[in-house]
């Protein structure tokens, strides 16, 4: 009998298996070397080993076919992994938990349309890469930080956005089904972005500084800002007409005559909407950045009054 057990050589096998003699120490061996069942008499452990050393054989008459499969198999898993690498910073990295345009929930939001990307700060944000195409065809700016959005990241878009218009379930949403409390938050968003442009302050503002108010408090944010706007800030009138040139501002019968309504949801909407569009006034009119600057300092001024968040994050601008 043999002294220790030896691993039975494929190739020798498959020429002399009817003729050379294995010991069962040596069987049991290789079939544990393959993983395979060492448990029988001889004669199944041979039954078996023959088994697994004639699939092998069989296998190789397809080498080639088996190859080609890899190979396309390897190309698949590896386009899949770019394709969703982005997808894993799903529950752990995002700063964010919903889309900024299409207000969707980080786990909601399908694999296919998931794109991220992390900014010099090391914070990481999500977009659905429909919206993204949005922010990178407009205002250039994170929502989310008010931070310009770096270089590399339109880059991993634009490698990104071609593999995923090669799905055929992608769809584009050029004209896209928003509920009127979307299009609100998206016109906060836009108004916002303008008072960063202006870059007033370092760091950029926050949405939420006029959202989270309550009607209440908008309403006297509303009045704050033009009491600064006719009296506080004692603007002559070349003054206010290089901040907003056509001085059409603050129209006190529209605002009157929404707010005697006030009462009503539709109306309260409109007062909302008529705030942000004076609001979008003091930042986009003038010709030159240093007048837009004046009116988002002066948005600045009166928010730090209503908005604790505000107030906290600008202390200096507190009077």
């Amino acid at each position: 009998m043999s002294t220790s057990a030896i691993l039975i050589d494929y190739n020798q096998y498959i020429n002399n298996r009817l003729k050379k003699f294995h010991y069962v120490s040596d069987i049991k061996y290789t079939l544990k070397h393959y993983n395979l069942n060492t448990n029988g008499k001889k004669k199944e452990l041979i039954e078996r080993l023959d088994i697994f050393f004639n699939s092998i054989k069989n296998m190789n008459k397809y080498s080639k076919q088996i190859i080609i499969i890899q190979k396309y198999i390897r190309g698949y898993l590896t386009r899949r992994k770019l394709l969703n690498k982005d997808y894993y910073f799903r529950y752990s990295k995002c700063n964010n938990k919903e889309d900024f345009y299409t207000f969707e929930s980080i786990n909601d939001i399908k694999e296919l349309y998931f794109f991220s990307y992390t900014d010099k700060d090391n914070f990481t944000y999500f977009f659905d890469i429909r919206s993204f195409e949005k922010l990178k065809n407009g205002s250039h700016s994170n929502p989310y930080n008010r931070q310009p959005i770096p270089s590399y990241a339109i880059e991993s878009y634009n490698k990104r956005l071609e593999m995923v218009l090669k799905n055929k379930q992608f769809k584009p949403f050029d004209k896209p089904i928003l509920s009127d409390e979307q299009k609100y938050r998206n016109y906060v968003i836009e108004v916002f972005q303008k008072i960063d442009n202006t870059e007033c302050i370092a760091g950029g503002t926050n949405i939420n500084w006029f959202i989270n108010l309550s009607f209440s408090s908008k309403i006297n944010f509303y009045k704050i800002l033009e009491d600064i706007w006719i009296y506080r800030a004692n603007l002559t009138n070349n003054q206010k007409n290089l901040i907003v040139p056509d001085r059409n501002i603050f129209n006190r019968n529209n605002y009157e005559h929404l707010y005697k309504n006030k009462n009503k949801p539709k109306f309260k909407k409109l007062i909302e909407y008529f705030i942000l569009k004076n609001m979008e006034k003091l930042v986009s009119s003038a010709t030159e950045n240093c007048h837009r600057v004046s009116g988002a300092y002066y948005i600045l001024i009166a928010l730090v009054e209503v908005s604790t968040e505000c107030a906290n994050s600008l202390p200096w601008l507190i009077q």
